[in-house]
């Protein structure tokens, strides 16, 4: 817990995965057989030291990085962001607390598209950088949306992130987070189910049949 706090400075990026159901759709949808644990869920920046903001389902908002570890995340990741000037780092300070109290963009959840002065998580982390002119490129995904796994196997000016701190399987420093690190069948598949759910009802299952059709022509 204390090597993960002191982690956690100015301008570094934080990866978690948080208890609740649009976490359980996020974590699935990126889920890949032989995981151990969901993909990380949740993606934020640290502004000051000890605080994050991330685009969450309440908006725009700051955590505490013992708040987000006493009341509900678990297996945290901090990663440093190389390259980043402090020109750059000083822009994307501003934009993101500029943006406090926007709301979430739950539609551009499953159809990857902006909102209207909305973010989800994801979305506002690229914004933020792209604010600022530094190139943060995720990996290739498949779902419509870009999520913070993308964003973690992703590069910054042609870089891949420097990992500085990552939470051990079966790493839960508060006892009630102990039963979210190890996935169970019927999580997963309650999870996949909404996530199932929610493209199709959003995308009128335009997705589904594309990847359907993928998968025939293999």
């Amino acid at each position: 817990c204390r090597d993960f706090i002191s982690s956690v400075t100015s301008g570094r990026i934080v990866f978690y995965w948080t208890g609740d159901p649009i976490s359980a759709i996020i974590s699935a949808g990126q889920f890949r057989p032989g995981d151990l644990t969901f993909p990380p869920s949740h993606i934020g920046l640290v502004t000051d030291d000890g605080v994050i903001i991330s685009a969450s389902q309440h908006g725009v908002e700051y955590h505490s990085a013992i708040q987000i570890l006493q009341e509900y995340h678990v297996r945290p990741a901090v990663a440093v962001v190389p390259g980043l000037t402090d020109a750059q780092l000083q822009t994307m300070l501003r934009w993101t607390r500029d943006r406090l109290g926007k709301m979430y963009n739950f539609p551009g959840l499953v159809t990857g598209m902006a909102g209207a002065d909305s973010w989800y998580c994801s979305e506002f982390i690229q914004d933020a950088f792209k604010a600022a002119g530094v190139d943060f490129s995720s990996a290739p995904h498949e779902l419509p949306h870009i999520s913070p796994l993308d964003q973690l196997n992703g590069t910054v000016n042609g870089q891949p992130l420097d990992l500085v701190f990552v939470s051990p399987p079966g790493w839960a420093p508060f006892d009630e987070q102990a039963n979210l690190n190890t996935l169970t069948g019927s999580t997963v598949f309650n999870a996949s189910l909404a996530l199932l759910a929610a493209v199709m009802i959003t995308t009128g299952g335009g997705w589904i049949g594309a990847k359907l059709n993928t998968l025939k022509a293999k």
